[in-house]
């Protein structure tokens, strides 16, 4: 250590000489000199060679005198001066070595020269050991290049001194960052004499640098690799309201989720034109978390970018935002895609439904039109039919929803012509389901676009309804958005339209079918009719040979009153008995009625026996054996006129010519009625009876049966719910029919019935002038005489189109009478074009057929409807009429 205060302090040889002998030195020379002074003369007269050398003397010794003086001052100076020296040394020393920083001396070399116990912890080495290495030795080969280079600087002058970061070699091997501010000491020549090193560990500031760069490339790796958006925005303001935002910092997901590019500094409203019209709500909730400070979470879909985002924002600093987001626009459009579907799947569900209740064909268009409206929430529906016309027009049969007019303004047509090419028209030609995305955008929508839009149908679909041979109708279901129909949803909606096609068509297999069962059973009863023909010809020649017996009876008893009332009484016997026995073979011939209610079967029995007793032979007794008055089931009358009637007759022929028995039994049995038909005839063999109800199957001879009869009374009485079943033996044939009791008040009733609207008012004529219209002349004379007799002015017509010429001639009428059945037109059609000439006249319409339906009447202004034969008690209501 005194060497380093000797380096810098210093102390020279000549001084030392000067503290020892110069005190001696100069008392000789004043000696010297004062002799020189005192005895100067005297020495020079004596010789003048030893008087100079006195004086001499006497000068060096004031000289030395003063020199000492000065000397001592010097002295005293100097001793200052080294007692500060050695403070210095001490203070310089603890410096050293109490330094918080290492230090070092290094010979030119690089040899350790001195090191301060600082250096010492840095290192790990003890102080002999360091002064025993180099600094190359204790530097990190990584680092010692870049040492002597800035080393080698110093050498050439080049710096004065330098400072640098390195890693130090400790003992234990393990290395430790430091920091070097080295300088170098010259000799007074110039030549290198030593460096001076003062080395700061920085191993805990590195550390944290390394940590800090660490977590910061982390934070950047993460910023940069993040999945989610990341954007910190400042926002601008303009009179309070947040019209604007500038991006500061956006992350590559950003760009990766919004497609946006090189948007730091910038506006959003200069990255994206036209956000403030596209998506105004963004600024309001951006603005509020710049302002206040909440932070918001909220799903929200950019049409301007055209993608859903979740994104959370918060304020990190008063007027900015941060916001991180989730591009969601794959899940959203899963989401929708799915309510979408389920929106499709509830309406098919619903629109089955509508299949199983609809009761026929333009009901269940109607229902699938709501249910697609109402269920899927779509804007409108419809179905249209293709038209055979010149036009090819597509005719609307059924819509819901929002129509305003849309299907009557708008011309559709399924031509190969511009009205034709929309997706109704394409859909019917080509029979493939079409599609419109966008109102707007597609040129198929032209000739509609105006019209379709300004009803909100922003896109549309188009599915034919066909069988295998042809497509009969088409469903159009509109949208209120665009794109409204993924392919998804347009096979599920062709799944919908597949069903109503096969609705149709099995509603016209089923009416086809009833309709040919309604026939085969017309063909039955005919055939049942022409089984008694003989013996309903029989009946009216007797009826007949009565009347016109009797009226020859009336010519000749003209004379006696008594004999003639007798003679008249007795051919309205005979023409009351011909009526009613046409009533019952209309009764039983009319069409039958599907239609089903409570019925008295006892009483249809009691009708049915009138009716065949004049088809059997005498020799068979029919009976009607009743264990009730009243037995009601749900059926349609002619249907059960039919089982009995076919049943009465097989049991007929299985009697044959001999005398026999059939016996019709009616009882009750749990809830059920029972009804049996059993004869005494031959019987059935076992092989015919399991074959008895098969179509076709008959024992009679050929052109005597059709084999019909049994299979359609077992197809009437499944319908009604019931059984059939057959007993037969040497002693005859029973069938046994088990039917479902309904009460007469319809409480099981299954179909519904609306009952009929009560018969118009009676209008009263007003005038005594009447209009007869029938074809035939003895009604015509008939009615003629009755109202000439009562005063009244007839004109009479044997053509319905002259009649109607009377009235629009201006013909005042107080009544007009016509038949239903008139050559050139009917009296329904005739009583119509009356009525809306002069709709004050009463119009009586007459016929021989079964009655019009009363709202067909109401229609045609039909005051009353007569039936004929026209009997005494019709001549009254006639007469009431026009009174």
């Amino acid at each position: 250590m005194r060497f380093v205060i000797r380096l810098f302090i210093g102390e020279t040889t000549q001084a030392r000489f000067n503290r020892a002998f110069l005190p001696a030195i100069l008392s000789l020379l004043l000696a010297a000199g004062w002799l020189g002074i005192v005895f100067g003369d005297s020495l020079l007269i004596l010789n003048p060679a030893i008087a100079a050398c006195l004086k001499l003397a006497f000068i060096l010794l004031v000289s030395s005198w003063l020199i000492r003086f000065l000397a001592r001052g010097i002295s005293r100076q100097i001793d200052s001066l080294n007692e500060a020296v050695q403070a210095n040394e001490e203070r310089f020393r603890a410096i050293f070595e109490m330094a918080a920083v290492g230090m070092a001396v290094i010979s030119p070399e690089g040899r350790l020269i001195a090191a301060n116990g600082k250096l010492s912890e840095i290192t790990g080495y003890s102080n002999d050991e360091l002064l025993s290495r180099t600094f190359q030795q204790i530097t990190f080969h990584d680092d010692l290049k870049v040492n002597l280079g800035l080393q080698q600087n110093l050498f050439d002058g080049t710096v004065a001194n330098y400072a640098m970061e390195k890693r130090y070699i400790r003992k234990d091997g393990s290395t430790v960052w430091a920091n070097v501010t080295v300088a170098l000491v010259r000799h007074s020549d110039g030549r290198p004499k030593y460096f001076v090193s003062v080395i700061e560990s920085i191993d805990q500031r590195k550390q944290a640098d390394a940590e800090l760069r660490a977590s910061e490339e982390l934070y950047r790796s993460l910023f940069e690799n993040m999945l989610n958006g990341f954007a910190y925005c400042k926002m601008l303001y303009e009179e309070g309201l947040p019209p604007d935002f500038i991006y500061l910092s956006v992350n590559t997901a950003f760009e990766t989720h919004t497609t946006l590019h090189n948007v730091v500094g910038k506006r959003v409203s200069e990255i994206i034109p036209g956000i403030h019209a596209s998506d105004p709500h963004i600024f309001d909730i951006y603005g509020r978390v710049a302002r206040g400070g909440n932070p918001a979470t909220f799903e929200t879909y950019f049409q301007s970018l055209g993608k859903w985002f979740h994104i959370s924002a918060y304020c990190p600093k008063p007027d900015h935002f941060i916001a991180v987001f989730d591009d969601i626009t794959k899940r959203k459009v899963r989401e929708i895609a799915y309510q979408r579907i389920n929106r499709v799947l509830r309406t098919l569900s619903h629109g089955n439904e509508a299949l199983v209740r609809a009761s026929n064909e333009a009901d269940l268009y109607l229902r699938m039109c709501e249910v697609i409206v109402e269920t899927g929430g779509y804007r409108m529906a419809w179905i249209g039919v293709p038209e055979t016309d010149d036009a090819r027009t597509v005719r609307p049969v059924a819509h819901g929803g929002f129509e305003d007019g849309y299907l009557t303004v708008c011309t559709i047509s399924w031509a190969d012509k511009p009205h034709g090419w929309g997706p109704v028209g394409t859909a019917i030609r080509t029979g493939l389901p079409q599609i419109n995305d966008d109102t707007d955008d597609n040129a198929a929508m032209a000739l509609w676009r105006e019209t379709a839009l300004k009803r909100g149908y922003r896109s549309c679909i188009a599915l034919p309804l066909k069988t295998d041979s042809e497509v009969f109708a088409c469903l159009a279901i509109y949208s209120a958005d665009t794109g409204g129909f993924t392919a998804d949803e347009t096979a599920l909606f062709q799944d919908l339209a597949n069903d109503i096609a096969y609705g149709v068509s099995a509603m016209r297999d089923r009416q086809r079918r009833q309709e040919m069962e309604r026939q085969l059973h017309q063909a039955q009863k005919m055939e049942a009719l022409g089984t008694f023909a003989g013996g309903i010809a029989h009946d009216f020649n007797n009826i007949l040979t009565g009347i016109l017996g009797f009226a020859q009876l009336v010519i000749g008893d003209s004379g006696n009153p008594g004999l003639l009332a007798e003679d008249i009484d007795e051919i309205k016997r005979a023409a009351s008995r011909a009526k009613d026995l046409v009533q019952q073979i209309l009764t039983y011939s009319r069409n039958i009625n599907i239609d089903k209610s409570p019925v008295d079967i006892v009483g249809l029995a009691r009708e049915v026996h009138s009716l065949i007793r004049v088809g059997i032979p005498s020799s068979i007794d029919i009976s009607i054996n009743a264990a009730m008055p009243e037995a009601f089931v749900l059926a349609a009358p002619a249907n059960i006129h039919q089982i009995l009637l076919n049943l009465c007759l097989n049991s007929a022929d299985a009697i044959g010519d001999a005398s026999g028995t059939i016996v019709i039994s009616i009882t009750p049995a749990e809830r059920m009625i029972r009804l049996e038909v059993a004869d005494s005839g031959e019987g059935i063999n076992d092989s015919v009876r399991e074959r008895i109800f098969d179509p076709f199957f008959t024992t009679k001879g050929t052109g005597k049966g059709s084999g019909l009869g049994l299979s359609v009374v077992k197809g009437i009485v499944d319908d009604m719910g019931g059984t059939i079943a057959v007993e037969s033996g040497g002693d005859g044939t029973r069938f046994i029919i088990v039917l479902p009791e309904c009460r007469p008040d319809g409480a099981q009733q299954v179909v519904a019935e609306t009952p009929d609207p009560p018969p118009p008012p009676l209008t009263k004529a007003t005038s005594r002038r009447v209009l007869v219209v029938d074809d035939e002349i003895a009604i015509v004379t008939l009615l003629s005489r009755v109202f000439r007799r009562e005063g009244w002015d007839i004109v009479t017509s044997a053509s319905a189109r002259e009649a109607l010429e009377h009235v629009a001639a201006g013909g005042s009428f107080g009544l007009v009478i016509t038949d239903q059945g008139m050559p050139e037109m009917s009296g329904l059609e005739l009583a119509a074009s009356i009525h809306a000439l002069q709709p004050q006249i009463p119009i009586i319409l007459m016929s021989g057929q079964e009655a019009p339906a009363s709202d067909a009447l109401e229609r045609a202004g039909i005051s009353s409807f007569i039936p004929k034969p026209i009997d005494g008690e019709a001549l009254t209501t006639i007469l009431k009429i026009g009174a």
